[in-house]
């Protein structure tokens, strides 16, 4: 379970590991100097087009343009209705959620 989640697309698995590299020693150093633990789960650093970075309540994916498109996490993830429990596509968030209160 996650609480927030980044999604970062790379130019090539090259930028993606940088990234990864860039951001992985970036957390450390802030939680080095808060007294907070340093250790970080990182999976897919072998994968040539995504890798995560979870830092529990908070988890960033660094993905490749093609891995991107491929997986649609953003539509995955939406928070939207699918279109069988309503095809009026302009309700907002807020006016989903208290339909699913009323219910």
């Amino acid at each position: 379970w996650t609480a927030k989640m980044v999604i970062a697309e790379a130019k090539s698995t090259r930028h993606m590991r940088s990234i990864a590299e860039g951001l992985l020693k970036a957390i450390k150093e802030r939680n080095r100097a808060k007294g907070s633990p340093t250790g970080i789960n990182v999976d897919g650093r072998e994968s040539d087009d995504w890798m995560v970075v979870d830092l529990g309540s908070f988890i960033i994916h660094i993905m490749t343009s093609e891995a991107r498109k491929a997986y649609d996490l953003e539509k995955l993830w939406s928070t939207q209705q699918s279109p069988v429990e309503s095809t009026d596509t302009t309700e907002t968030d807020s006016e989903i959620d208290m339909q699913e209160k009323k219910q």
